[in-house]
């Protein structure tokens, strides 16, 4: 579990930048089994490997987090690296989505 959690940790700030819900980027509070834990680490660690991942990493610190902000604050678009942010983030999202084990985000409500 630690070394879920310890990934989770790191890759969240770059997962928050390419917009996914804070509320996904958690573990689910309850009783997982160890094999749910597994799996979970195994499809986070293959996110994190994965090249698009990788580029979206790259992309995102072409600039410090500071001119992502002001681009936001000044109302800044069509910069070059604001149209790679995007793209990366895109399939950032795309790739969390697929197959993503339950573990992850909220509760279900019924």
């Amino acid at each position: 579990m630690d070394e879920l959690n310890n990934l989770l940790d790191e890759m969240r700030f770059y997962l928050v930048a390419a917009g996914i819900p804070k509320n996904q980027i958690r573990i689910r509070g309850g009783n997982h089994k160890v094999g749910t834990f597994a799996k979970a680490f195994d499809w986070l660690h293959d996110l994190y490997m994965h090249f698009d991942y990788k580029n979206h990493v790259y992309v995102y610190n072409l600039r410090p987090p500071k001119i992502w902000e002001r681009y936001t604050t000044m109302h800044i678009t069509g910069l070059r690296e604001q149209v790679m942010l995007k793209e990366s983030s895109q399939t950032v999202r795309a790739l969390w989505k697929t197959k993503r084990p339950p573990i992850f985000g909220t509760r279900n409500r019924k």
